[in-house]
């Protein structure tokens, strides 16, 4: 190993030896005057302006939140799927199993995979496993959710020619009402025939099943109806199995409005961003992803031009206008266009003029004060501000994080 001495930070730009730490983590370390920033610069393989804040530490605090509303005795399983909602699969992953997270979930075997080959540990549920990653699952160790007999045949074929010596650990969906995936009351007989047969080649980790409106209060008698078809259902399959595996059903807002139903695990997802539909516990969690990007240009207008494509905005008046540096290939949902959604510019509000386009978008400015090219745009830094986009977009907050693309750098911020 060489170590290298530089005596100031353009010297070391110039010395040009930064490929050798391609594919490696720094630690960058100094007091501002050094200017270390310019560093970073160089390194970064994402430049584009606009990024992702995610606060380490309020993801920590809503972590031992939900933490602390479960009995020490109950798991926790964390959903990281779809890139952890956004926030980057790999730095969430390793933050959680540094907080004892029992479990991981992910929904395809790809991103089980990713977070091995970056010394993640912790076990990993896969809960849509694809039969021809079947292969690929068992040699990554990572934990199937069982949800049909196909599955279950198919998975059984794959432990066959993986001539395993010990029973390998898969996970029991149940459908209690969902109807997306997962073995029905019906299933059950046939479902005990098979895991009798086969009780030397698999070990049932858990079971589990998914609530539709445990943020509903208007279909709380629905939820209880799932609850107690899925007792008895594990009743029935447990009896079958050589040692009780886990029993889950809660996810965030479940933890939150049916505590008593939190099992041996639970199951935590939106609600470590700090969104939650109670609107106490919201107060009590902390947002963790802000949106940040920049003006490109400002251009005055005169009155009765037109913004946009299909001339879609028009000034009313001798406007001035702010493009920004963020369009729905950036997660932007261009219903938006036409919405009441506004921008903060140096705590100002500005609102969308014109169709939002796929890279940029287009701000009135017009009142607004001492506005440059350059300066920083927030898109939201505020789990109300999140809502609101949402509800604007007709869509919901989940969609918002998740439709964030990978060409947005993240940037990881420990307050």
């Amino acid at each position: 190993q060489k170590i290298h001495f530089f005596t100031s930070v353009d010297e070391l730009l110039n010395a040009n030896e930064f490929k050798e730490l391609a594919q490696q983590t720094l630690l960058i370390k100094g007091a501002r005057p050094f200017k270390f920033e310019k560093i970073i610069r160089r390194l970064q393989a994402q430049t584009h302006s606009t990024r992702l804040e995610i606060n380490i530490e309020a993801l920590r605090h809503n972590f031992q939140f939900f933490k602390s509303k479960l009995k020490p005795t109950t798991k926790i399983m964390v959903m990281v799927k779809a890139f952890a909602y956004g926030a980057g699969a790999d730095e969430v992953s390793h933050l959680l199993e540094g907080l004892n997270a029992d479990y991981l979930a992910v929904a395809y075997t790809d991103e089980g995979v990713k977070l091995r080959n970056t010394g993640v540990k912790v076990p990993i549920m896969v809960m849509n496993p694809e039969p021809e990653t079947f292969e690929t699952l068992i040699a990554h160790q990572l934990e199937p959710e069982i949800y049909s007999f196909r599955i279950f045949n198919l998975f059984l074929q794959a432990l066959e020619q993986a001539r395993l010596e010990v029973p390998y650990p898969v996970h029991l969906k149940f459908d209690t009402g969902m109807h997306r995936l997962g073995f029905e009351k019906q299933d059950l007989t046939q479902l005990k025939k098979i895991l009798k047969e086969n009780k030397t080649r698999v070990d049932v980790k858990s079971i589990f099943s998914h609530l539709t409106s445990s943020d509903n209060p208007n279909h709380d008698q629905w939820t209880e109806q799932q609850v107690s078809l899925f007792n008895e259902m594990c009743k029935e399959i447990v009896a079958q199995l050589p040692q009780k595996p886990l029993l889950h059903i809660l996810n965030s807002n479940g933890i939150i409005r049916f505590p008593h139903y939190q099992m041996d695990m639970v199951r935590l997802g939106i609600g470590l961003y700090g969104i939650v539909a109670d609107n106490k516990t919201a107060d009590e969690l902390q947002n963790v992803c802000s949106l940040y990007t920049t003006v490109s240009q400002l251009k005055t207008i005169a009155k009765n031009e037109t913004i946009g494509y299909d001339r879609s905005g028009k000034a009313e008046k001798d406007s001035k206008i702010a493009t920004i540096a963020i369009g729905y290939a950036d997660g932007l949902p261009r219903i938006l266009s036409k919405s009441k959604f506004t921008f903060s510019i140096q705590n100002q509000q500005a609102p969308i003029i014109g169709n939002i386009c796929m890279d940029m978008t287009m701000l009135d400015v017009t009142k607004l004060k001492n506005i440059k090219e350059g300066e920083e745009v927030t898109v939201f830094d505020s789990v109300k501000k999140i809502k609101e986009m949402a509800r604007l977009a007709q869509t919901i907050p989940y969609e918002i994080l998740t439709s964030i693309p990978q060409r947005i750098k993240r940037i990881y911020i420990n307050d």
